[in-house]
């Protein structure tokens, strides 16, 4: 079977290549030139449509495998190392708090938990929190 091409503009790549790098969505809002994360999830939703893709995840796993270039590739293995905070919040979760009980002893919202969360996910090339907080442990960050 061969694989269709799929095309998408810059804007588009822009985004994909944020999320694949894990940025909350109001740095992405900022970056593609929208009003704000509502925005960005209506344009991740008409680009999941028009990639085939369910959700985020799968419109990035899309643009790595069939739409992002060499160098885009090499760029997100480069990704570099996770903020302090993230770190963190992580420490927290590998202690067995819960996103909530983490949210309280960072100060912090839920929805900001939930977004470090992914950008650890993505700098650190895990497809889950254990996974993550494995990782970390074996780079010392933990």
């Amino acid at each position: 079977m061969v694989a269709r091409k799929i095309d998408v503009d810059d804007r588009e790549r822009l985004l994909l290549l944020l999320a694949a790098q894990g940025e909350p969505d109001y740095l992405i809002a900022y970056e593609i030139g929208v009003a704000d994360g509502t925005s960005v999830s209506r344009v991740f939703s008409r680009l999941c449509d028009k990639l085939g893709a369910v959700n985020r995840t799968n419109a990035v796993a899309i643009a790595v495998l069939r739409i992002f270039t060499k160098q885009e590739k090499d760029a997100l293995r480069r990704l570099p190392p996770p903020r302090s905070m993230d770190i963190r919040i992580l420490g927290l979760l590998a202690d067995g708090k819960s996103i909530e009980e983490t949210a309280i002893e960072m100060k912090c919202s839920p929805s900001t938990i939930d977004a470090a969360i992914r950008r650890l996910k993505a700098r650190l090339n895990a497809s889950s929190i254990r996974g993550a907080i494995r990782v970390a442990r074996n780079r010392n960050y933990l």
